[in-house]
């Protein structure tokens, strides 16, 4: 089959290989290997690779991703409860800003597809003028967008305009210091989580106050991890990990996925955790980097500090467990700021074990095609 990077026709039964085209040929090489090998050997299993989408999760760790099957139905089954969720009409407009290879960017199109409304694409490179001022011309009533991108936004105090009815955030955990300054500039933030084994969002809501939709149920175990059941989840997933002989695992319809995320919901609220990944131990205290990262965050925010935070890096260290490290970005033009100062103020609010030992300011920071940074070259790249 030849790889395509065209969004895939919803109505037949025909399968895509959507990659990311900044791969390196070896990923690609590998990407189809491994589904040519599942689709020879597996046409009468359980799972007929038929109306699947390929896609690669959009890990951060460097690593090879993990190639993911969705069925189009699974899409379409998220897609219907996203639109009922906004209520979306077809005369509604979408504002496309992210790849299509991408869960977030392809369920985009799944959604217009139902409710029959339009999508405009903007095929620039991340200019937060011109994205704004495109927006402005077009004046969707939906988008999505990754915390990052919103940061850029309401940086610039950009205001919303009349029509926008839902910005969606997702990606990347929400900061709620970031929401509430979006929110005083009229942008209608929705926090959202999902992953592409989900075909997207499973949670929606205000921030800080986000409900599962209903296409997806949910258990906790004791342990805190997070079980998913739906018709929205994927199919399959080969991780292929260098190896001859991949690991595949099939999602049988209607059977529970113990998922690699901790999670809590009370009172029909669903609060994200962390991923397994996420959580380390430093002078055998557990951390969650995700909630460090958003203090850290909020006090950029509360400091009118121009930088954000891209994510804490942890460098190995025998004594301690661990060493965490800051990736900053500036956000203006003032990026010489003396940082020792607020570098103490910060670490007095943090506990002991969740001190930032250093701090590193780059405007050239390895990132995917979401703008999340790639966790393995930047602690190279601060360690070296």
């Amino acid at each position: 089959m030849e790889q395509t990077q065209i969004v895939p026709n919803w109505t037949n039964d025909e399968s895509s290989r959507l990659w990311n085209p900044g791969l390196t040929q070896e990923a690609r090489t590998t990407f189809d290997r491994l589904v040519d090998q599942y689709e020879s050997q597996n046409t009468n299993q359980q799972i007929e690779a038929k109306a699947i989408i390929w896609l690669a999760s959009s890990g951060t760790t460097g690593a090879m991703p993990k190639v993911i099957g969705l069925t189009k139905a699974a899409l379409l089954a998220s897609a219907q409860s996203v639109n009922r969720y906004l209520g979306a009409e077809a005369e509604d407009r979408w504002a496309l800003m992210l790849p299509e290879f991408h869960v977030g960017g392809l369920s985009i199109s799944a959604r217009a597809f139902l409710s029959k409304s339009s999508v405009d694409k903007y095929s620039g490179r991340w200019q937060v003028d011109e994205v704004y001022q495109w927006l402005c011309q077009v004046q969707p009533q939906f988008l999505s967008l990754v915390p990052t991108q919103l940061h850029d936004l309401i940086q610039r105090q950009y205001p919303a305009w009349p029509k926008l009815k839902a910005v969606l955030i997702g990606g990347a955990d929400l900061n709620l210091g970031l929401a509430k300054n979006a929110e005083k500039l009229g942008w209608p933030i929705h926090q959202t989580f999902g992953m592409t084994e989900t075909s997207s969002m499973i949670a929606a809501g205000p921030p800080g106050k986000m409900k599962l939709l209903p296409h997806c149920e949910a258990l906790i175990d004791d342990e805190g991890h997070l079980h998913l059941r739906g018709d929205s989840l994927f199919s399959v997933i080969i991780d292929g990990n260098q190896s001859d002989d991949p690991v595949i695992i099939l999602q049988a319809s209607g059977a529970w996925w113990k998922t690699s995320d901790r999670a809590n919901i009370k009172d029909e609220i669903f609060q994200w955790l962390g991923r397994e990944d996420d959580f380390v131990k430093i002078k055998g205290e557990g951390i969650f980097l995700s909630k460090l990262s958003q203090r850290v965050s909020d006090f950029l925010i509360e400091q009118s500090l121009p930088y954000k935070l891209l994510a804490i890096l942890v460098q190995e260290d025998p004594r301690s467990g661990g060493r965490l490290l800051a990736a900053l970005e500036p956000s203006g033009a003032n990026e010489d700021l003396e940082l020792a100062s607020w570098t103490i103020a910060l670490n007095q609010e943090l506990s002991k074990s969740e001190k930032i030992q250093a701090f590193h300011v780059r405007r050239d920071w390895p990132k995917t095609p979401l703008g999340k940074l790639k966790l393995v070259e930047a602690l190279r790249l601060v360690t070296k």
